[in-house]
């Protein structure tokens, strides 16, 4: 399992490079409190290391010292840009370092995986998903088969479903195909609309770890949730298990919280004037709205575009990237928006609105 998720990593940060390397990027780092900003040939090096570790790990998947290696260089580059706190690279890291403390922790990575299927569902059990983001995802699908549309309301219920019947020795091996039928789907309708290539490898890795986490296994679901033979298996599962509840209520990151393509999150934009586009350069363009007015930046776009990966959906990284827009553009009076994650009934959001001085 190592292996699948080493490789896995270092796919993922080929196929968003932009995001750990800042290399002619436009889009803006947003550290951790007052965490320096590396230079870029420091990122650079940091990169080639990483990926050293994870090649080593590889080879030597038994090595303690390699894989918390690895989650040690993560947790860095993440501390000086928390857009690269992605699900994926969250999910890498959390199971490397349970499985660097041996065979006793796997059933800790069991609840691990179990939780963010669950978790993934219940963030999708809302009408803006129902409604905008599964038909915007299943595009590719819903031009072949329309009466699909309707299915956005069986997969959260399918998800949470999953996250259970994995926990349970009986239903573990029909999860465990449910899982791969899952993720070759999304897998489909990713590749169908080109979207977020970066999680590509993170699908099939799932599907993979998930067959070799839970097929053969028989523990009784006691083990996988109290896991006694581990002493950090509580932290797990309090990170894992717990704290999602409360990015329900805005108190705990929604990539954190395995809310990605949930309709369950916060977005952000710059409102612009026409004369302020003269001050952009020519490939920040095409991510602002022009056909009418009010004209914006959209961030999420912008991030997609440049980074390979969408925008880190934390009211304060938006807002500190919003800032930092039009600190580098010197745009005085445009307005940077935030806008709450929907109701989950209604589907109507708050916002934040700041006027750049």
């Amino acid at each position: 399992m190592v292996r699948v998720l080493c490789a896995a990593t270092i796919a993922g940060l080929a196929l968003s490079w932009r995001l750990w390397v800042s290399y002619q990027r436009l889009y803006p780092r947003s550290p951790i409190d007052d965490f320096p900003l590396a230079p870029v040939w420091l990122e650079g090096a940091a990169c080639v290391l990483l990926i050293g570790f994870l090649i080593a790990a590889c080879i030597r998947p038994r090595s303690a010292v390699l894989l918390r290696a690895v989650v040690v260089m993560v947790a860095l580059f993440v501390a000086g840009d928390q857009s690269r706190l992605q699900p994926w690279i969250y999910e890498y890291a959390a199971l490397l370092l349970a499985i660097s403390f041996g065979s006793a922790a796997l059933p800790t990575c069991r609840l691990i995986v179990a939780s963010m299927y669950f978790w993934s569902g219940i963030q999708k059990m809302n009408v803006t998903f129902l409604h905008t983001t599964w038909p915007d995802f299943a595009q590719p699908l819903l031009r072949v088969a329309p009466q699909l549309r309707a299915a956005g309301f069986v997969v959260p219920v399918l998800e949470c479903a999953i996250g259970i019947a994995l926990v349970a020795r009986r239903t573990r091996r029909v999860a465990v195909i449910a899982v791969i039928v899952l993720h070759i789907g999304i897998l489909a309708m990713l590749i169908g609309s080109r979207e977020n290539v970066a999680v590509w490898p993170w699908n099939a890795a799932m599907a993979l770890v998930a067959a070799l986490l839970f097929f053969n296994n028989a523990e009784p679901a006691s083990n996988i949730l109290v896991n006694r033979k581990f002493a950090g298996h509580a932290l797990f599962a309090i990170a894992f298990g717990v704290m999602p509840l409360f990015s329900l209520a805005g108190w705990w990151d929604a990539y954190l919280s395995s809310a990605l393509y949930s309709g369950n999150t916060a977005q952000a934009v710059v409102f612009l004037d026409p004369t302020m586009l003269a001050r952009l350069p020519p490939q920040l363009l095409e991510y602002v709205w022009q056909a009418s007015e009010p004209m914006f930046l959209d961030i999420n776009r912008w991030s997609y575009g440049e980074l390979g990966v969408p925008a880190y959906p934390a009211p304060r990284v938006l807002r500190h990237i919003g800032l930092e827009v039009c600190r580098d553009f010197r745009l005085r009076g445009a307005r940077v928006r935030i806008v709450d994650p929907p109701d989950w009934r209604t589907g109507k959001s708050e916002f934040e609105t700041i006027v750049c001085r």
